[in-house]
């Protein structure tokens, strides 16, 4: 789904919003290596074609530049991170 004619046409405002989100995220106590996923969104975002900069966000361009360009981790898949088990781990909700 991570392609610039997508059939999901918000991607980038999607993608941004993440970035924008955890913005700020290490005054709540959140270490740098909690947030290094944010170089994946930026890394997949530039393999995929899609512009971040070019989301409706006024400060996308910022937030982008202010993620270190990293490698994306190979294809994209929907739990590359383990969320579902990190989650599901942690709470009672099931998924």
């Amino acid at each position: 789904m991570l392609k610039p004619d997508s059939k999901f046409p918000d991607l980038s405002l999607v993608m941004a919003m993440a970035l924008k989100w955890s913005d700020g995220q290490e005054d709540y106590g959140y270490d740098e290596e909690h947030l290094e996923w944010r170089n994946s969104v930026v890394a997949y975002a530039k393999k995929a074609g899609i512009d971040l900069a070019a989301s409706p966000l006024h400060d996308a361009q910022e937030l982008v530049d202010g993620v270190d360009d990293a490698e994306a981790l190979g294809k994209a898949k929907a739990d590359l991170w383990d969320w579902k088990k990190k989650v599901c781990h942690a709470t009672t909700l099931s998924f």
